[in-house]
């Protein structure tokens, strides 16, 4: 990452007698953010695609059942 100038979005931990300051809290805040913005993203893509998958799955039934009903 240090070669590419990329910064690290790892959150910062507050250990036992030692807080966070505040400029830490303000990165955690960020980074927590953009967490957020990701999975929002990967959660509407993810039920956009199971709701094509239980139509593909409906199609597909409701053509085998017409042909049982056809014969």
């Amino acid at each position: 990452m240090l070669k590419n100038d990329l910064e690290d979005f790892v959150m910062l931990k507050a250990y036992r007698n030692n807080a966070l300051s505040e400029e830490d809290k303000e990165f955690n805040k960020k980074v927590s953010r953009m967490k957020y913005m990701r999975s929002d993203l990967f959660r509407r893509v993810g039920l956009k695609r199971a709701k094509q998958h239980n139509a593909f799955c409906n199609l597909t039934y409701n053509m085998d059942r017409y042909t049982f009903l056809v014969r």
